[in-house]
């Protein structure tokens, strides 16, 4: 027998953990996407402004895999904590820098 016919089936648990880290990674994208138009619209030089984006995004993503260490219990919690607050910031943001820009328009310049 192959390795391959010995591997059980997949789990739904797996299954649904795949799916919403798909779901979580697309959503990702579309903050870095939305963040970095945003941010040349209203500053203006798109590469150095997407740059910036794609930088910082990279950095944190790395400042939440050494974070994740401390994370030891209640996995499937914290993580939707997580997210819901990713969520409403990143939905928020660019609302916010709008009119921030609007009432502050040289503070960003």
């Amino acid at each position: 027998m192959t390795a391959l016919a010995l591997r059980p089936a997949p789990r739904p648990i797996d299954i649904a953990l795949l799916a919403s880290v798909f779901v979580v990674a697309a959503c990702g994208l579309l903050y870095e996407l939305a963040a970095g138009a945003l941010a040349s619209y209203v500053l203006g030089d798109s590469v150095l402004q997407f740059s910036t984006i794609i930088g910082t995004y990279l950095f944190a993503m790395g400042v939440g895999s050494w974070l994740s260490r401390y994370f030891e219990r209640q996995l499937p919690a914290h993580f939707l904590r997580i997210e819901l607050l990713v969520a409403l910031i990143g939905g928020a943001l660019p609302a916010v820098l709008f009119i921030a820009n609007a009432y502050v328009p040289g503070a960003f310049r």
